[in-house]
């Protein structure tokens, strides 16, 4: 996964595509877990995630974290997580500005 800062004067990183289905269908994997709903035209890995539950999306991101910290990846004090609501707007135009519909990203 790749981020950019999410503003000016922000330490706030944000991933700079959607999350692709194949990482959702990874943690999926990984914890015993189905993908309820998941729409018929998620056929390729690199397709964003679609229909995926906020709770959910918390989880994945939880997972993410523990993960990339167990392969060093980021630092023991950093987390992924869902944009606040303050995190919403800027990070709807950052993914309109880069290539459609924000989905679901994790910060």
């Amino acid at each position: 996964m790749e981020f950019v800062p999410l503003g000016e004067g922000t330490s706030v990183l944000i991933g700079r595509y959607e999350v692709r289905a194949r990482d959702y269908d990874k943690w999926l994997r990984a914890t015993g877990r189905v993908w309820e709903g998941k729409p018929a035209f998620l056929i390729g890995g690199e397709t964003a995630a679609a229909s995926v539950s906020q709770e959910n999306a918390k989880q994945f991101c939880g997972w993410l974290t523990l993960e990339d910290r167990s392969d060093g990846l980021i630092p023991a004090g950093a987390v992924y997580r869902l944009p606040g609501a303050r995190e919403v707007r800027p990070a709807q135009c950052l993914g309109n500005l880069q290539h459609g519909r924000q989905r679901f990203r994790v910060v």
